[in-house]
């Protein structure tokens, strides 16, 4: 699968893992767009892999290959915040997609599957519960972090080099802000997102260091 994506245009392997162990120190090193994580690996299961990813780096999308599809881990992954499920019988286009799309915090599911693998596969609306009648938008685990860094006054320039991404995309990401709270600012994004308890403000001492 790792030679499937490095050749696929517009995907970077950054690191790859053998044990659960070695992945989980790899994640925080590199903070992946996306981890490709197999749900069974010869030390720590898939689900507590997951687990800890989401405690440990939450703005890391996971997608979880398996080779028994009908175990019943989906679920409980999902619940870990995994935003795919696909068998090991994925071919390399379809693993590729699914990778693109899970990058951008859309989740992935696989609607029908034959002998020879995934016939379709089709995006699907993150798997969580809409708030009852706060109107408050859902905001993706990447919205969340650049609203962080936004608090700390940094300049879309300094939040790309600090997540590891270009200047165009955080500009996207606030663009989408934007027209999700429905502010014309990216002040009125940091307002109301502290104001709907989406982030909190960092301690004083955070924020000194940040404006020195």
């Amino acid at each position: 699968m790792q030679t499937w994506l490095e050749r696929a245009g517009g995907i970077q392997v950054v690191g790859t893992a053998v044990l659960g162990a070695e992945a989980l120190p790899l994640v925080e090193q590199h903070r992946p767009d996306v981890l490709l994580l197999d749900v069974r690996l010869p030390d720590l299961s898939g689900i507590e892999v997951a687990r800890q990813v989401r405690r440990s780096a939450p703005e890391v999308a996971v997608l979880a290959i398996t080779g028994d599809p009908n175990s019943g881990d989906e679920r409980t992954l999902r619940q870990m915040g995994a935003l795919g499920y696909l068998p090991k019988t994925v071919g390399p286009a379809e693993l590729a997609k699914a990778v693109r799309l899970v990058a951008q915090s859309q989740a992935v599911e696989v609607v029908e599957t034959g002998p020879a693998g995934i016939e379709s596969m089709t995006p699907a609306a993150p798997r969580v519960r809409p708030a009852p009648s706060s109107g408050v938008a859902h905001v993706t685990l990447r919205e969340r972090e650049i609203l962080q860094l936004l608090v700390l006054d940094q300049t879309n320039d300094e939040i790309a080099a600090t997540l590891g991404l270009s200047a165009k995309t955080v500009k996207e990401h606030l663009s989408h802000l934007i027209e999700k709270f429905h502010v014309p600012s990216r002040t009125g994004v940091v307002l109301h997102a502290l104001r709907h308890g989406l982030i909190a403000l960092p301690p004083e001492d955070v924020i000194d260091r940040s404006l020195a």
